[in-house]
């Protein structure tokens, strides 16, 4: 018996599937968010004429885990709502609520390293972004086969 013909491999190949178009239109929008949000980092510098050299590393991380926080959600939560009516709404409501403690949490770190305190004032914060991160990427594991299937 070959391992395409195994009963485990044909059980598991689905989700394997759907977990690569996941990641594929999760990377997708996390890449076009990070471009635009690299461009207007750049410009929101230029403005304020803030000189953001010394913060960068944890300014650079604070985003990364907010724009992928974003785009876990945002992938999954639009793959739910495509097949609903008001596709729109539904998206918009369904994103704000999970959205929050992302939010809150990314405005509270990069408050604190732009006042100047050091990076170790928002390990608590980076912490939440993190889990909150790896939490919404394993429902999105667990879940996107089915919401692809229903």
């Amino acid at each position: 018996m070959s391992h395409i013909e195994h009963p485990l491999y044909q059980i598991r190949q689905p989700q394997l599937i759907y977990w690569g178009i996941y990641l594929a239109k999760m990377i997708g929008v996390f890449i076009f968010t990070s471009i635009m949000e690299a461009f207007l980092l750049v410009l929101f510098a230029i403005l304020y004429n803030l000189n953001l050299v010394p913060v960068l590393f944890p300014l650079v991380l604070i985003v990364f885990l907010g724009t992928l926080g974003f785009s876990i959600i945002g992938t999954i939560l639009s793959a739910i709502s495509a097949r609903t009516r008001a596709r729109d709404v539904m998206l918009s409501i369904l994103v704000f609520p999970i959205s929050v403690p992302l939010v809150i949490a990314s405005v509270k770190a990069t408050g604190k390293i732009l006042a100047g305190k050091s990076i170790h004032t928002i390990y608590p914060w980076l912490k939440i972004l993190t889990a909150y991160d790896l939490v919404f990427l394993l429902v999105a594991y667990f879940t996107f086969e089915f919401v692809m299937e229903e």
